[in-house]
């Protein structure tokens, strides 16, 4: 599966991601896609690890921190 065309084509830092990317990756956690899986799908496209994939730390936060706007949004 290829990500959305509206994703950003370059990112300054893994943490900084869009809104898009959250989303993402929570779809793919709400179709039983472990976290260690969304970290493979995901690649850092530019820095020091331009084409890596993303710790499944890095990608725990990340759900978290959507979750944690999502909440303050209501």
């Amino acid at each position: 599966m290829a990500p959305p065309s509206s994703w950003p084509s370059r990112r300054t830092c893994v943490t900084t991601t869009s809104s898009s990317k959250a989303d993402y990756a929570r779809a793919l956690g709400t179709q039983g896609v472990t976290v260690p899986q969304i970290a493979c799908k995901l690649v850092i496209p530019s820095g020091k690890n331009t084409g890596e994939h993303p710790s499944v730390a890095t990608v725990y936060r990340l759900l978290a921190e959507a979750d944690a706007a999502d909440d303050t949004d209501e």
